[in-house]
């Protein structure tokens, strides 16, 4: 499973990939980054992704803002928020994750994984 983590908080985003190198692929990007792989500046590392998984606020951006990408892909998405509208996610056709427990995180990908 190929998975681009959107983030611009490099301790935050280590953490991520420590959690998930057993059982996954991930690339982690700015926000920078990001928009260069959607707008075809720059290309995917590894390809077309299966799970994209952002942080909701950072600078130049926000979460949403990589919900919608995702979504006009269709590619899920986790967003990292303790703050954000679950509804408001959850509309854009995301899933919010309110805290990182790791256990938790390797679960959910587990089910994207499962249903793609």
């Amino acid at each position: 499973m190929l998975i681009l983590h959107v983030e611009d908080d490099a301790l935050l985003a280590r953490a991520l990939v420590r959690h998930l190198k057993d059982h996954t692929i991930v690339h982690t990007a700015t926000m920078q980054e990001f928009r260069g792989v959607w707008d075809g500046s720059s290309k995917a590392p590894g390809g077309s992704f299966d799970l994209i998984i952002t942080d909701m606020e950072f600078p130049g951006g926000n979460g949403l803002q990589v919900v919608e990408h995702a979504a006009a892909a269709g590619i899920p998405c986790l967003v990292f928020s303790g703050s954000a509208d679950a509804e408001e996610v959850a509309s854009k056709g995301a899933k919010l994750v309110s805290k990182l427990d790791p256990a938790e995180l390797v679960k959910l990908v587990g089910v994207i994984a499962s249903e793609r």
